[in-house]
């Protein structure tokens, strides 16, 4: 509720709202053996790959964040924001009543952010890793665990050169 309120009152767009949901979950993998976590969890940090060929090969028509982006422009337009004044809007409407608007015409605009960027899959991902580090205890017993975590840094690095590369 918090990072909701944040949200709708203070700023879009805020990131407690979407760890706040995403933790809701993860009791749901409390009793579920790390095989099934780790598969889970790889499932999800891959899957913005297989979204992105859907979206591909769909020409984008059936991109989830489309209907997001439409009510964002829908709640924008009825408060006065378009795509040519958005920049500036906040820097005329100075009250907090028009932040208000603002912020749910943008909250629209953070969900189709998440969708379009695959953050969805891969925070949860992100989160299970993190869930499985704290259930071994990785954490506690660095010198133990020091292969595990060369391997793990060398993937890391290699996914990070291709990114680089890439652009």
């Amino acid at each position: 509720m918090i990072g909701f309120a944040h949200a709708l009152l203070l700023r879009e767009g805020d990131i407690l709202f979407l760890y706040a949901l995403i933790g809701l979950l993860l009791p749901l993998f409390r009793n579920v053996k790390d095989k099934t976590l780790i598969i889970t969890r790889a499932i999800l940090i891959v899957s913005p790959v297989l979204l992105n060929l859907f979206r591909g090969l769909t020409d984008n028509k059936y991109n989830p964040a489309n209907f997001f982006e439409r009510k964002m422009i829908e709640t924008g337009l009825y408060y006065g924001i378009t795509e040519g004044n958005f920049r500036n809007w906040h820097a005329v409407h100075t009250d907090y009543s028009s932040l208000f608007n603002a912020n749910r015409a943008n909250f629209f605009r953070w969900w189709e952010g998440l969708l379009s960027s695959n953050r969805l899959p891969k925070v949860p991902g992100m989160f299970l890793l993190g869930f499985y580090v704290g259930r071994k205890m990785i954490y506690a017993r660095l010198e133990e665990n020091k292969s595990l975590l060369k391997k793990y840094s060398v993937g890391v690095s290699s996914s990070v050169c291709l990114l680089v590369l890439r652009s």
